[in-house]
């Protein structure tokens, strides 16, 4: 029990990485007494411990999501997507071949429609948008004749 008291005491009193000060001087707004001397006075400013800890959080973010490739969709309410479907076997195809109608958004929550009347909600991740091609123009071979 001793050691266990010993150890929470140093980890309390050791400064973190994120904040640059120990876990009880951001609780209690001062250093607890330890057997090192210190000769720095402690004054806390709990605004600028909340901005720091807001740009660490910030970068681990970025980075993460930098390593992740994330990115935000371009899917939109009035586009057209493709939603995802079950994998039966090798020959599935990965999207369901008729076209739905985005109906709402709220954050990567969508709403679709499909063509019969029916709304599903789905999280974004499993609809892809549904773009058409273009009509060509209408090109015929000609066979040389010998």
């Amino acid at each position: 029990m001793e050691e266990l008291l010993t150890y929470l005491f140093a980890y309390r009193t050791t400064p973190h990485s994120t904040l640059g000060i120990s876990p009880a001087e951001a609780l209690f707004g001062q250093k607890l007494r330890t057997k090192l001397p210190e000769l720095r006075p402690s004054v806390i400013d709990n605004e600028s411990i909340r901005d720091e800890d807001r740009v660490k959080k910030f970068k681990g973010k970025e980075y993460a999501d930098d390593r992740r490739r994330a990115a935000e969709t371009e899917i939109c309410i009035g586009d057209t997507v493709l939603m995802k479907q079950p994998y039966y076997n090798k020959f599935t195809t990965q999207f369901q071949t008729k076209p739905y109608a985005v109906r709402n958004k709220t954050g990567n929550c969508v709403t679709i429609e499909s063509p019969e009347g029916v709304l599903y909600k789905r999280n974004i991740t499993h609809l892809k948008k549904y773009e058409t091609r273009p009509n060509l123009p209408n090109l015929t071979v000609q066979h040389a004749s010998n």
